[in-house]
């Protein structure tokens, strides 16, 4: 009788171990959401990667993607909300007629989350899906906490 609950009991947590597999994809996901605006507006966006953007957001101006053999990019109008792949970094350009040219990186970080799963070894499994899925990152810019905000200079 012990010996049959013991193996209940087993079974029960190798199965939930197996559910929390990947368990920041789940919750977090794929994708994060980045706002790039500018100052004056208006001014075009041009945001460069390795792979499409799963969604995007609209908000003014459209948003039209040029894909050729090594990268895309996706080009918009300011203020732009746009939701990008975790697992990557991004280049964004911004251009307006009678201003100087800005760019700036939007890079990938580890999310500080991620590294108590390495901790107990019924979790690497999930840890690994979460680092090929893209969930175990953060886009550093284009949050509330750090905005992605370009002040254009006029040129000479």
């Amino acid at each position: 009788m012990r010996s049959s609950r013991l193996l209940v009991l087993v079974v029960v947590m190798m199965g939930l171990t197996f559910l929390t597999q990947g368990c920041m994809t789940v919750v977090r996901g794929t994708t994060q959401e980045i706002k790039i605006t500018s100052k004056p507006s208006g001014a075009t966006v041009e945001i460069l990667g390795p792979k499409p953007p799963s969604e995007v957001v609209e908000i003014s101006g459209g948003v039209s993607y040029i894909k050729s053999k090594v990268e895309w990019k996706a080009i918009g109008t300011t203020p732009i909300e746009i939701k990008l792949r975790r697992n990557q970094s991004y280049t964004v350009r911004c251009t307006k007629d009678g201003y100087k040219p800005a760019e700036d990186e939007i890079n990938r970080r580890l999310s500080g989350v991620f590294y108590p799963m390495f901790l107990v070894p019924n979790l690497i499994l999930g840890g690994l899906i979460d680092l090929s899925s893209g969930a175990a990152y953060y886009l550093d810019k284009g949050t509330e906490e750090k905005p992605l905000h370009f002040v254009l200079r006029k040129s000479n």
